[in-house]
């Protein structure tokens, strides 16, 4: 699948580079920094996913055995269905919300945000130098999504 990827998103990146040869410099530069933002972006956020998702499942695998043990607990004793839903109600009750638990921590990921700066001040960059193209921008910064789009169609048929 990456490898996938990697030739879809070559692939966009030449054409993208092709026409902006072709077009004006504002077209290219806006274009090329939201390719390479959007990339960027794409990438870091792989990541930390992965990390998460890794950290989740060792901690589900320990969770899993306590989980199951409780089952076991509570099909010997044998009780009603009353009495466990108000079990559960008063557990569900007692537990916090943390911000970890939310989901925000992989939002605030240091990479991530420092590409975010990096697109936002090239953004600047090119606005204060009259050489940007929004246009340029929006279809660089597009190509990731379709790209990943392209690449899950183009899995599924290989299966």
């Amino acid at each position: 699948m990456i490898k996938t990827l990697t030739i879809i998103y070559f692939a966009f990146w030449l054409v993208l580079l092709g026409v902006g040869l072709y077009a004006q410099k504002a077209f290219l530069l806006s274009s090329q920094l939201g390719f390479f933002c959007a990339i960027i972006i794409a990438c870091v956020s792989f990541y930390n996913y992965k990390k998460r998702v890794l950290k989740k499942l060792t901690q589900k695998d320990n969770v899993k055995t306590s989980d199951d043990e409780k089952i076991d607990k509570i099909s010997d004793e044998q009780k009603d269905a009353k009495t466990l839903l108000n079990e559960e109600k008063a557990r569900l009750k007692a537990q916090k919300t943390k911000l970890k638990d939310m989901g925000l921590g992989t939002a605030f990921v240091p990479y991530r945000l420092f590409a975010y700066a990096i697109l936002v001040a090239g953004f600047i960059l090119l606005k204060r130098n009259d050489l940007l193209d929004i246009l340029g921008l929006f279809l660089g910064l597009s190509i990731m999504p379709f790209g990943a789009l392209l690449a899950g169609f183009l899995n599924k048929e290989s299966k």
